[in-house]
């Protein structure tokens, strides 16, 4: 059975590989809607097991919880900023932000957009190796907002990347590239940079 991270990553490679028609967007967010409603399903059990069974005069604990069970939206693109701060005690709920940025970044994509040049997957590949180093490097499992423009001739990139496991076992490098602060697919990060370089050099 696949879990929310094996949805997410199949909604990611879609989204790095390009969409050559709607189908293939609605597939990608069906994967995300699908990743949302595991996480629903986790996190609501969850409360029903802090609240306990339901008693003929609950206290004000188990109303709090009750009412918290039933405010959860039923479906991802329902959720707002308000529910992770009201589930801030369930910090699982907190990976539903990655979901939604993929989500939005899906409906922005392009239909049909240029094949991927070999050189740029190398360099991409590159990129990623770099990060799970430097994760590595300081042990850490999780870093959000980490600055990466000396990958990219100084192009204002930041990185959220973290680990996780896959369903059979796997463990792998989940990671979203943001470039002035919007989530873009790495291989146009990179092919932008290499613009910029091309063009630097033509006037130098």
């Amino acid at each position: 059975m696949k879990t929310p991270a094996d949805r997410f990553a199949s909604a990611q490679a879609a989204y790095e590989a390009g969409f050559l028609s709607m189908a293939a967007k609605k597939r990608a967010t069906d994967d995300l809607s699908r990743a949302y409603e595991a996480v629903r399903d986790q996190i609501t059990s969850a409360i029903l097991r802090d609240r306990g069974p339901m008693t003929t005069a609950p206290t004000e604990e188990e109303t709090r919880l009750t009412d918290l069970y039933y405010s959860i939206p039923f479906d991802l693109h329902q959720v707002r900023d308000r529910h992770f701060e009201a589930l801030a005690a369930y910090p699982a709920f907190e990976i539903v932000r990655d979901f939604i940025a993929m989500r939005a970044a899906i409906k922005a994509a392009p239909i049909a957009p240029a094949p991927v040049k070999p050189e740029i997957e190398v360099k991409a590949e590159k990129v990623r190796r770099s990060i799970i180093e430097e994760m590595q490097r300081h042990k850490q499992q999780y870093v959000r907002g980490l600055e990466v423009a000396r990958l990219f001739g100084g192009l204002p990139v930041s990185v959220n990347a973290h680990w996780v496991n896959g369903h059979k076992g796997a463990v792998f490098l989940r990671h979203f590239f943001y470039l002035r602060g919007e989530l873009t697919p790495l291989n146009t990060i990179i092919a932008i940079a290499e613009t910029i370089e091309r063009e630097q050099e033509g006037r130098s």
